[in-house]
């Protein structure tokens, strides 16, 4: 799908959605605690992938499950009222090295993350990664499991693809938190390991490998509220540029805790024969 029309169509869907769910005035509750940098486990990490050098095991297929867990009361807003957090369409790869997407404390490299972190069009993202020599495997997640067609996944709902890795694979992908004006969920520099020790598939629940990000390129609003967000702005790029390196957000606003926001499970399909 031409990206000026996924563009449209995110904006279109997201806001539609949002105006589905509606905004409570109840009075805010006390702010979450701060969330994971999502680089906890770094040691674990990085022993798996001094283990797991070799490729001479079968391959495994995994279902990767990105699941939207917030509420239409998520958001705490400074008006009084509430919002729901939904999060975009995304890419995805599986690598041998660090994560192709970014790295944490550089600069935006301008192959498609502005686009995904600002405007939740994952387009030129995907297909610039699908290009990288480190990635031996990507994609793109656009729509939600029951809808027919592209769009956020708002309250309940959830995106799903496939991937099939060997031991010593690390799965990252990109989901722009909606309602921001640069700022997009991902696992940190290493990604998602997929095997454990001994070459045994992850299963279950990882969102501890999951952040909320900053990408830097767009001055932030307060979320749920900003005029330059996507569920209120008139169309892509349309905020106040900045050029700032990427980190978790440093600004005076308070955000969710990920796990509020989002679920990523990796179910193994496929085992060894």
């Amino acid at each position: 799908m031409h990206t000026k029309l996924i563009t449209k169509l995110f904006f279109s869907l997201l806001a539609v959605a949002l105006v589905g769910i509606g905004c409570s005035t109840e009075q805010p509750i006390a702010p979450s605690s701060a969330q994971s940098d999502g680089l906890d486990n770094l040691e674990d990490v990085n022993t798996d992938l001094a283990r797991f050098g070799r490729h001479d095991s079968e391959p495994v297929t995994f279902l990767v499950r990105i699941e939207n867990v917030s509420t239409g009361s998520t958001l705490h807003l400074s008006t009084g009222g509430t919002a729901p957090a939904p999060h975009s369409p995304g890419a995805w790869a599986v690598t041998r090295l660090l994560n192709p997407f970014f790295r944490v404390g550089h600069y935006d490299n301008g192959r498609g993350l502005e686009q995904q972190a600002e405007d939740g069009d994952p387009s030129m993202l995907g297909a610039n990664i699908a290009n990288d020599w480190r990635v031996k495997s990507s994609g793109i997640f656009n729509t939600p499991v029951g809808d027919s067609g592209p769009g956020p996944a708002t309250p309940g709902k959830a995106f799903e693809f496939m991937v099939t890795a060997q031991p010593g694979d690390h799965l990252s992908f990109t989901s722009m938190f909606g309602q921001s004006n640069d700022l997009f969920y991902s696992p940190g520099n290493i990604g998602i390991p997929l095997f454990k020790r001994h070459r045994q598939p992850i299963s279950g629940d990882v969102t501890r490998y999951v952040t909320l990000w900053d990408a830097g390129t767009e001055v932030n609003q307060e979320p749920g509220v900003g005029a330059d967000q996507a569920p209120r702005q008139s169309g892509p790029n349309t905020g106040e540029s900045e050029r700032r390196r990427i980190t978790r957000p440093r600004d005076a606003y308070t955000y969710p805790r990920t796990e509020e926001v989002i679920k990523v499970t990796i179910t193994p399909v496929a085992n060894p024969s």
